[in-house]
């Protein structure tokens, strides 16, 4: 599985724990995108932390990333070589970490979008098929879920061959 989808699947396919809520979508898809988020804005423009979180906000994201998030993701992507920072002691104020994407990063940007992509297609195919699906299970068609309401009783009992067990 590729990043994006193996972070999301992975997220998905955490057991759950009744004491935890599940996480939502949203956190789930914050999380999954902010890696080629990042690296899509450097591939355009390096710049500093303050600037990317006002970049990201650019670019839709309905939960943005707090800013612990975004600096730990550019810390490890620095240390995986997808990212470099310097400091810009040239501007007024204080001196600013300023990141920009490495060749390597460039490349894993490539991969992640490619990802992304194929991920599109799945959710657009998921997204179609429930539109359609009127049209899958005509009204004079029976259902996958008719046929498991008949083989139950009103209470949830199983039912042998049409009768209900006692």
């Amino acid at each position: 599985m590729s990043g994006a989808n193996a972070s999301l699947g992975a997220a998905m396919a955490e057991p759950m724990d009744p004491a935890r809520p599940a996480p939502s979508f949203d956190d789930v898809r914050s999380r999954s995108l902010l890696r080629p988020a990042i690296l899509l804005l450097l591939n355009d423009q390096e710049g500093h932390g303050y600037e990317l979180m006002g970049r990201l906000a650019e670019l839709g994201a309905e939960v943005p990333p707090t800013t612990g998030a975004l600096y730990r993701s550019l810390r490890v992507m620095a240390d995986e070589g997808l990212v470099r920072s310097y400091w810009n002691t040239s501007e007024r104020g204080p001196a600013r970490r300023v990141y920009a994407i490495t060749p390597l990063g460039e490349q894993r940007l490539e991969q992640l979008m490619s990802g992304l992509s194929n991920l599109l297609r799945t959710v657009q195919h998921i997204v179609d098929r429930y539109r359609n699906r009127a049209e899958l299970f005509p009204p004079h068609e029976e259902t996958p879920h008719d046929v498991l309401a008949r083989r139950h009783d009103s209470r949830g009992r199983r039912s042998e061959r049409g009768t209900v067990a006692l």
